[in-house]
């Protein structure tokens, strides 16, 4: 079967906290930490690269934006991609609802480290070399504030990972453009948006 499947997204919304990451996947950190893309650091990257892998979990090439299955914005939200897929692994995985978002690999980074209050390290990414954008499968994303929209001939698929947080106006911009979906809950006595 010859589908193409076109798969438009935010894969990381800048200014925007990750889910906090360990010691051991990165050895000069000075603590466990979360980490935040700063505006621009995506627009920065994209005009010092000529060409960016298109990966599923990090692990196997499936595109690129230089053959031209994989485009990369920086806009008002975050770098949102626009890709066309034909790898089969992939389509399989959006038949059955296990395409869990994105994640990017980067060398070379600019970044600060401030600890914060709860022992954490909050680390500032300013600019570094984009070197891919994955698809994200057979892993958890670091990063819970990413939206993805597959079309498949007829069917849509929208995927959004759950955060319980404040709504912002980022967010409600993103509820907005139907990027992301909110609803309420209530949990303990008050009441909690999930993105």
């Amino acid at each position: 079967m010859n589908s193409i499947l076109q798969i438009t997204g935010y894969v990381n919304v800048v200014e925007r906290d990750s889910e906090v990451i360990r010691k051991q996947i990165h050895p000069n950190a000075p603590g466990a930490f979360v980490e935040r893309v700063k505006a621009g650091a995506f627009r920065l990257a994209l005009s010092g690269t000529a060409d960016i892998a298109l990966m599923v979990d990090h692990r196997r090439k499936i595109g690129s934006t230089l053959d031209g299955t994989m485009q990369l914005k920086e806009d008002g939200i975050g770098l949102k991609a626009i890709c066309q897929i034909r790898d089969e692994e992939v389509l399989q995985a959006a038949r059955e609802h296990r395409i869990r978002g994105w994640s990017f690999g980067f060398s070379d980074p600019i970044d600060e480290w401030i600890p914060q209050e709860n022992g954490l390290y909050r680390r500032y990414l300013k600019h570094f070399l984009l070197c891919e954008v994955s698809i994200v499968i057979g892993r958890k994303p670091a990063y819970a504030a990413t939206s993805m929209e597959t079309v498949d001939g007829t069917s849509i698929l929208v995927e959004t990972r759950a955060a319980q947080t404040k709504s912002s106006p980022l967010l409600e911009a993103l509820v907005g453009k139907g990027l992301l979906m909110r609803t309420k809950k209530f949990d303990g006595g008050r009441d909690v948006n999930e993105y």
